[in-house]
């Protein structure tokens, strides 16, 4: 539709070392985050 836009993210898979879980964690959690704001909530 004219004028609509679509805002969203993949999320990155939280496998392999516990280091590696943590920070795809912490960088899925920002994006959402930055999603949010950009979408106006």
């Amino acid at each position: 539709q004219p004028g609509t836009i679509h805002i969203g993210f993949r999320e990155l898979d939280e496998d392999g070392s516990d280091q590696s879980e943590a920070a795809k964690k912490a960088v899925n959690r920002l994006l959402e985050e930055i999603v949010r704001e950009a979408a106006g909530g």
